[in-house]
């Protein structure tokens, strides 16, 4: 391990450019650097072999990232069509825990599953998540609707039934 350090660190050194250096002749230098060694200067990407995937953890490898290998996905884009926020996702699953509290609240938990994948950086599984919670959602808005508008109806037509 130290010489691999050892030798990351002369490479990271060797590649560093003075301050007052013009990009040109960083470009320029780089380039001889790379030439002189017929090689890559950083070794290439590899999964270690703790972090590989599992039958318990399939999506071990998506999980362990670098910052600068990440591709950000706009939330717009993994969301349906008029929601353009996970936030707003997760107000639209409030509202329809207040119609119809069972379907609802499990909306809100799919809506915060899909905002925790996506800070994970698994977008798949936040567009799936998310679709789930708008779709459970607005079923949970006509089933709410659907109660109040029966218990309405029959306290209106059969008025006597309860004081009997």
């Amino acid at each position: 391990m130290d010489k691999q350090s050892e030798k990351q660190e002369k490479t990271i050194q060797e590649s560093m450019a003075p301050a007052s250096a013009d990009n040109e002749h960083v470009a320029i230098s780089l380039l001889e650097d790379h030439e002189d060694k017929k090689g890559p200067a950083v070794e290439s990407f590899t999964i270690n072999p703790v972090d590989q995937n599992t039958a318990k953890n399939p999506y071990r490898e998506t999980t362990v990232t670098l910052p600068h290998l990440v591709k950000k996905v706009p939330q717009r884009d993994l969301l349906p069509r008029p929601y353009r926020s996970f936030n707003q996702v997760i107000c639209l699953t409030y509202t329809s825990a207040i119609f119809c509290l069972f379907s609802g609240l499990l909306a809100n938990r799919w809506a915060w599953r899909a905002k925790l994948q996506n800070g994970k950086g698994l977008y798949t599984l936040a567009k799936k998540w998310a679709r789930y919670a708008v779709y459970l959602s607005y079923a949970s808005f006509v089933m709410g609707v659907i109660i109040i508008v029966s218990v309405t109806l029959s306290e209106v037509l059969n008025p006597d039934r309860d004081r009997q």
